[in-house]
């Protein structure tokens, strides 16, 4: 069965949860980090989230520097997937 999540993008899927949750957002802007969506491009919608092309879920670039967020964001190191 197939899913719009390919194995292309399960990393950044992967990373954006890791950074959700470590990360303590008093503004409340991830609540639009809605990781049950699972249509094609859905984190693309994310709030600070830009991608290669809106209809995929591959990352670009990050914009969170604004966000007023209170933990430092740590150095994550992306495991391929074979």
């Amino acid at each position: 069965m197939a899913t719009s999540q390919n194995r292309a993008t399960e990393p950044d899927v992967y990373c954006l949860k890791s950074i959700k949750d470590s990360l303590e957002d008093p503004y409340n802007h991830f609540s639009s980090w809605d990781f049950a969506d699972q249509t094609e491009g859905f984190i693309c919608r994310f709030a600070g989230v830009e991608c290669w092309h809106p209809d995929e879920n591959r990352v670009l670039k990050l914009a969170l520097s604004n966000m007023g967020i209170l933990k430092k964001i740590m150095l994550m190191r992306f495991r391929a997937y074979s």
